[in-house]
């Protein structure tokens, strides 16, 4: 008997059984489903989920009609740049100001000689319509006896990881200290096999004028934290090290990592992808030495070596057994195109989304759909290497998916360009793009043009955001007009309206939100929730943090303070 024929309550009872992509696939399959569906709240939902590319979340106690309408105003407000909650907070130039997982981070210096507490870390919740609300949202002080360079969260485990560096006196290696706090108390987490590991850098001595080293990245899952160091010269040129380090069981066990522009990310327990440019003069296939570099150490200090440079490489690492195997072993390496070789910069744009189901708190509504999640290299090229058709920064995009396909033993496969480049969209940036956030399927961007017009005028910056869902055209053309020229709500002057279009590209097309007038952004951020957007002024820094989406059962509000 076909499907069609049946009745509709036997079509409801089977579709019911039905998880939310073979939904949407049947109402693609059949418009009569697709009335059935979009009639039955429970169905619809389902539908709007695989529509958007996300996951319903852990048993929760909100109805499904409220779930439903919390993810139609969380995913228009992402669409549109509306539908939002907005929190401030106003407050003096910082040192350091970002934002990791769910939470704010704002730290500075005391400013008292000789105090026992050198630095002030405030820490604040970012609100969320996805997860139970917290009235009033968290918000810790810590006074820190020592200078922060970089912190990273992991709400999921309590987990806060401070770095800081530490400049002997004496010909000696410069150190890193990582330190593994509870977020709620500043001390030691109670999973941590120690309270701070320290990592000795190849460096030492103190640097000559023009030299810096820095913490670059911190990155966390699950016991594994992951920790580059980086050396710059002021051409521009730079080496990094890379410590991989199992937090939980044994600070002992650890990998580590080196290359010229090394970027890096972990995207599984056991999958860590690194990115840096090989060096032709040196051996790049000695396993757990990286890629090469274009440095060389003399007696008093690191200098560059000008080598032969290839297009960079995209590597797989297994990164699941740190006791076992201290130097890293690689699954399979991607090439970069040839025209890639003249490069400034080369670095991987970690995706804040939810890298597992694991990771979901309890009573979160729904969630972006981790195997879907986007992959994203920025390149910068040299302006005299810039081929027709392309711009000098691009944007390397490709479904983090494409990754989770190697298994097995550490191998040395090598993709040529040739044989990987239609499973990746390649998007030409503004000149002045910055501030690039990657969340779900979605890449975040500050066009930041500083630049006046001939009458004096400042000439507007542009915020973008980029949708690669594949379904994102289909969405967007579904709502109504005064939906996609709604006010964009971060203006402290003027008024202009955002503009939404398609890009074609292959092999899927994208959407690109655009919203102008944004003379007072100087940089932002961006979560799952959230765009927070920062304007630094002379003795202050202000900070707005949107919320997208609504929560049906607390009256709406204007702004509020975080």
């Amino acid at each position: 008997m076909p499907f069609s024929t049946l009745a509709k309550e036997i079509i409801l009872l089977i579709l019911e059984e039905l998880d939310e992509l073979s939904v949407f696939n049947c109402c693609k399959a059949s418009r009569d489903v697709f009335l059935i569906v979009s009639g039955t709240t429970a169905l619809r939902y389902k539908y709007e989920l695989a529509l958007r590319g996300m996951r319903d979340g852990p048993t929760s106690t909100v109805s499904v009609r409220d779930r439903l309408a919390r993810l139609l105003a969380h995913q228009t407000g992402w669409a549109t740049l509306n539908e939002f909650h907005l929190d401030a907070l106003r407050t003096t130039p910082p040192t350091i100001i970002g934002v990791s997982g769910n939470f704010l981070y704002h730290a500075s210096e005391t400013g008292i000689p000789n105090a026992a507490f050198q630095w002030t870390l405030r820490i604040f919740e970012l609100r969320s319509y996805r997860r139970p609300v917290s009235t009033p949202l968290l918000y810790r002080q810590y006074n820190v006896p020592f200078d922060i360079r970089k912190i990273a969260i992991d709400p999921t485990q309590n987990l806060m990881v401070l770095g800081e560096l530490h400049f002997p006196t004496n010909n000696t290696a410069i150190l890193a200290h990582i330190y593994f706090f509870d977020l709620m108390v500043a001390q030691k987490h109670a999973r941590a096999s120690q309270l701070r590991f320290t990592f000795p850098t190849d460096w030492w001595g103190t640097q000559p004028a023009g030299h810096r080293i820095s913490i670059k990245q911190i990155e966390i899952y699950g016991d594994h934290v992951g920790v580059s160091l980086q050396f710059e010269i002021v051409d521009g040129e730079h080496a990094t090290e890379l410590l991989v380090v199992d937090w939980v069981n044994s600070a002992s066990r650890q990998r580590r990592y080196a290359g010229e522009m090394l970027s890096f990310d972990i995207i599984s327990d056991s999958r860590l992808l690194a990115i840096s440019q090989p060096d032709v003069d040196q051996d790049s296939d000695s396993e757990g030495s990286g890629s090469g570099s274009s440095w060389e150490r003399t007696s008093d200090g690191l200098y560059a070596i000008e080598h032969g440079l290839e297009a960079p490489r995209l590597s797989i690492f297994d990164n699941s057994s740190l006791a076992s195997h201290p130097q890293i072993g690689h699954f399979r390496t991607f090439e970069f195109p040839d025209f890639c070789k003249a490069v400034s910069l080369v670095k991987i744009y970690p995706n804040v989304s939810t890298k597992a189901t694991s990771g979901i708190s309890p009573g979160t509504t729904f969630f972006s759909d981790p195997s879907k999640r986007l992959f994203v290299v920025f390149v910068q090229l040299k302006p005299d290497s810039i081929p027709a058709g392309y711009s000098r920064n691009l944007l390397f995009v490709v479904p983090e998916s494409l990754f989770g396909l190697v298994d097995g033993t550490p191998g040395e496969e090598f993709l040529r360009w040739e044989e990987w480049q239609d499973h990746c969209t390649i998007v030409n940036m503004p000149d002045e793009g910055d501030s690039i956030k990657v969340v779900g399927q979605r890449v975040v961007l500050l066009e930041n043009t500083r630049t006046c017009g001939d009458n004096g005028t400042p000439v507007p910056s542009l915020l973008h955001i980029i949708d690669f869902n594949p379904h994102a055209a289909e969405i967007m053309g579904s709502m109504a007009q005064s939906q996609l020229q709604a006010e964009p709500p971060w203006f402290w002057h003027g008024k202009l309206p955002a503009i939404s279009h398609v890009g074609e590209n292959v092999p899927v097309p994208y959407v690109w939100t655009r919203s102008e007038y944004c003379h007072d952004i100087t940089w932002v951020d961006a979560t799952e929730d959230n765009l927070v957007i920062y304007k630094e002024y002379e003795g202050e820094t202000m900070v707005k943090v949107f919320t997208f989406g609504n929560e049906p059962d607390v009256n709406g509000g204007g702004p509020s303070s975080i």
